[in-house]
């Protein structure tokens, strides 16, 4: 995974955390794509506002540690691998392949 695709899920944890979720979805990938790269028609703020709607906030505070990836998030991870075959995972990788996906939260 190249630096960008790395930053990327740390951004995504980040905006699971802030949404109180113990875990990391297809939501938060894709917000994490918004952090690090802008896509046309689609604002961070925007998608924040729909993701909390689409999904809710969690209750309490996530674990500490890493959170674990949803089984649609790795399905992501695992298209965006296949995607840049031979090179790294950019985020432009693992957006396109939430929309391959085609399932779940970040595709909504």
């Amino acid at each position: 995974m190249s630096p960008g695709g790395r930053a990327l899920v740390a951004s995504a944890q980040q905006e699971a955390r802030g949404l109180n979720h113990s875990y990391i979805g297809t939501e938060h990938l894709l917000l994490g794509v918004l952090v690090q790269r802008p896509l046309p028609g689609m604002t961070l703020e925007q998608a924040r506002l729909e993701a909390e709607a689409l999904v809710g906030r969690g209750e309490g505070e996530p674990p500490e540690g890493q959170l674990p990836f949803t089984a649609r998030s790795k399905k992501v991870l695992d298209l965006a691998v296949r995607d840049a075959h031979p090179g790294e995972v950019e985020p432009e990788h693992i957006a396109l392949s939430i929309l391959r996906e085609g399932e779940g939260a970040g595709f909504e």
